[in-house]
């Protein structure tokens, strides 16, 4: 049977072999190629050629049928699963804020309630008539 390089790179479009296998019988086939040339140049006899590449054939086939790829890939065992991804850890609490003085604090309980006064003031200023409720809202 002869084993072209057209046979080897239809095997490798098919995905019959890998491409390692593919490199492998590619150098043997060189190889048969080199005998050839010696027989044609009268180094070596044709009984001493056949036997060579015989043996060559035989080698190119010897490991196809371990290295043909499976119609349906195996189920990916669970162990060699890569781990979870976890969430990053949240960030940590902002600082508390800080505790104003009491000085600061009597300020604005001060201001607070001077606007309330005001307020106060203006809503009886539009109950009583004296103010428009534009005027009111405007202020």
């Amino acid at each position: 049977m002869k084993y072209t390089t057209r046979d080897l790179d239809k095997d490798l479009a098919e995905g019959r072999i890998t491409e390692s296998e593919y490199k492998r019988r590619k150098k043997i086939l060189e190889e048969i190629d080199r005998l050839e040339e010696e027989l044609i140049n009268g180094r070596i006899t044709e009984e001493q050629f056949r036997a060579r590449r015989d043996e060559l054939m035989q080698e190119i086939f010897r490991e196809a049928p371990r290295e043909l790829p499976s119609p349906v890939a195996p189920p990916k065992p669970v162990e060699t699963l890569p781990p979870p991804q976890l969430p990053p850890p949240p960030p940590p609490p902002p600082p508390p804020a800080p505790v104003a003085p009491e000085a600061e604090i009597r300020k604005l309980v001060a201001d607070r309630a001077e606007l309330e006064k005001k307020r106060e003031k203006l809503r009886s200023l539009l109950e009583g008539g004296k103010i428009s409720e534009k005027t009111f809202k405007k202020l």
